[in-house]
């Protein structure tokens, strides 16, 4: 008669079931054979989220970024060893794992505000750039008026290098006709 193995009281108990949806040999990685598994483990992330599991979808993103190709490898790898350091407990929070300073209450008011602003500030200026009306304090004074702001404000969110690639996206748009 064969003996029932009991477990070693040096291994810690799991505190979590392995659920149906979650095979016991994971595949990971870039390839075929990983993505019947990868479909089934985000379904269940899915679920989770939907029910109010936040740190669902964190783990959702960081496994199909292991995954899959989408972004390039640079934006996946760096979100990946970031992610794995604060999943290892390497680290306490998210802001340490990214290497992000938290930001004061000011300043989160402050970027809040001009975030708000900016695509409203950005379009009436290249509004204004495309009829000819040159991008100047007057035009920033003008549009301060509008937006209960002043012309310095204005010109902050426009220079604001966060700007910079919004500008640049509003210029290559083209108006539909009968649009400026």
């Amino acid at each position: 008669m064969q003996r029932k193995r009991s477990r070693s009281s040096r291994q810690p108990r799991s505190s979590r079931q392995p659920s149906s949806t979650e095979p016991a040999t994971w595949v990971w990685g870039r390839s075929a054979a990983a993505m019947p598994h990868l479909h089934r483990f985000l379904g269940a992330r899915q679920r989770e989220y939907k029910q109010g599991d936040g740190e669902a979808l964190l783990l959702a993103l960081a496994v199909w970024l292991e995954c899959c190709k989408g972004p390039p490898t640079w934006i996946a790898d760096g979100f990946w060893a970031a992610w794995r350091k604060w999943d290892a407990y390497e680290v306490t929070t998210l802001d340490a794992a990214f290497d992000v300073q938290p930001r004061t209450e000011k300043q989160h008011k402050k970027l809040h505000e001009w975030n708000a602003l900016r695509s409203r500030i950005l379009a009436q200026i290249e509004q204004a750039r495309r009829r000819g009306i040159p991008v100047d304090i007057r035009l920033f004074e003008r549009i301060g008026a509008d937006i209960g702001r002043s012309g310095a404000f204005v010109s902050r969110v426009y220079y604001d290098e966060a700007s910079a690639p919004w500008r640049e996206l509003l210029r290559r748009i083209r108006p539909a006709r009968g649009i400026v």
